[in-house]
């Protein structure tokens, strides 16, 4: 699997919704890979404006010409379909039917013109019974699909790469409030990562006779939604929140008036609805289908963070220094990194910075669940360092006569220091008897 996602040259993708969050990442995947393209949507992405990948203006709802699906000297014809399209105009009273009807147009003409695959990209959140509208179109729209080449990836909280859509509206919330009053936080979610979704969404397209209908591209582990947002402010914004529970009534009313007021982020109340009601779905055996792996929030986040090597050094010297009383040196740091990316994923734990300024504070928080919870097994990284301070460390002897030589050095300080003293003092007599 691993070797046919390097070359694409012999797949043409039709791609809508590419200039979307997704979207854009999917297409950059592909071109990398060489795959053949056509876009077809509202406006050419920019990223394609210099590039040979075919464009053709279009929107939901309306026909797609045959033309679109049809090769040229240099391109064979359209393989795969991968609809990533949605209206979220929120104006607009027949949404649900344009999201609907323009999919079905868009898989009529699909099967029309022969296309081996067709993948429609869904939510978590697909309900019969959805709070948001958004989760009921897309599972409407899911029956559509009836083929045994038409498949459902449905897609759960996307985060990393460029600020985005729901990722943009998250990021927004936890870096510009200290305390964030939020719907759900004790609401499971299954966060994963854009390039991984991409990556996702190709395996799906090239999989020849899957066994799945509707794959789930989406962690395995789900986090609740409070903890993602702690950890998106400490990780990925260096900083603390506070969250306080709202009833979903009272969020409602205040994204309302919110979105009224200028120098807020405007935040859609379908996203809203949607985070309440989401519920988990099993995605493990269609990610081993497809053999995709996708890594745990903290991890992925800390991956998507420049400063996550950082995070890691500043996090070992000051466990180091607790567990040896103040002794680090270059070779237990390493020891300490090295550690932490073979049995902690690579993550670290993003102390609090008073306790990496002051590392003898760590005794205060080194036992009880919820701080094991909140800074990703403190206690075993205490057990680590001290492992790696023992093996490290010098010798008790050591110790001694290192406090020896500092106590003889002190010494000879305090005799030099006398001595200086007692000629200056001198020199001020004699210059006062003349």
């Amino acid at each position: 699997m691993r070797l046919l996602l390097k070359d694409l040259t012999t797949y043409h993708f039709l791609i809508t919704g590419a200039s979307g969050y997704i979207g854009s990442a999917l297409l950059e995947k592909l071109v990398s890979r060489g795959a053949k393209l056509t876009v077809i949507g509202r406006s050419i992405p920019q990223n394609l404006e210099k590039s040979s990948v075919r464009f053709f203006p279009w929107s939901l709802g309306s026909q797609i010409p045959d033309k679109v699906f049809l090769g040229s000297e240099n391109c064979s014809a359209v393989d795969v379909v991968i609809h990533l399209a949605h209206q979220w105009d929120i104006d607009r009273s027949d949404r649900f039917d344009e999201n609907y009807i323009g999919s079905k147009l868009l898989v009529e003409a699909a099967r029309k013109n022969g296309v081996k695959r067709f993948i429609f990209c869904s939510s978590i959140s697909a309900q019969e019974d959805a709070l948001n509208q958004y989760g009921r179109v897309k599972y409407q729209t899911e029956k559509l699909l009836k083929g045994r080449n038409e498949v459902v990836a449905r897609i759960g909280l996307v985060y990393g790469g460029k600020e985005s859509g729901q990722w943009n509206t998250l990021n927004n919330l936890v870096s510009k409030n200290f305390i964030l009053p939020m719907i759900g936080i004790k609401k499971k979610v299954q966060p994963i990562r854009i390039d991984e979704v991409a990556i996702g969404l190709i395996k799906v397209a090239i999989l020849k006779n899957s066994r799945q209908k509707i794959f789930g591209l989406a962690s395995e582990n789900p986090v609740l939604f409070g903890d993602f947002l702690t950890k998106l402010a400490r990780i990925h914004h260096g900083r603390s929140i506070i969250l306080v529970p709202v009833p979903l009534s009272l969020a409602l009313v205040g994204v309302k008036i919110t979105n009224k007021l200028p120098f807020f982020p405007q935040i859609d109340k379908e996203r809203i609805m949607g985070l309440k009601g989401a519920p988990v779905f099993e995605t493990s055996e269609g990610l081993n289908e497809i053999r995709l792996r996708v890594n745990k929030f903290e991890k992925g986040l800390a991956l998507s963070s420049k400063s996550h090597k950082r995070a890691i050094l500043l996090e070992g010297a000051a466990l180091l220094y607790y567990v040896g009383k103040g002794f680090v040196n270059l070779s237990s740091l390493r020891a300490y990194a090295e550690a932490i990316e073979k049995n902690f994923d690579n993550v670290a734990a993003y102390l609090p910075f008073i306790f990496l300024k002051y590392p003898s504070l760590i005794r205060f928080i080194e036992s009880g669940k919820s701080i094991e919870r909140s800074f990703s097994g403190l206690a075993g990284r205490i057990q680590v360092a001290a492992l790696i301070h023992d093996a490290y460390a010098p010798p008790e002897k050591s110790y001694v006569l290192l406090e020896k030589r500092l106590s003889a050095m002190l010494l000879l300080k305090v005799v030099f220091v006398s001595l200086i003293e007692g000629v200056v003092m001198i020199m001020r007599y004699l210059a006062q008897r003349r």
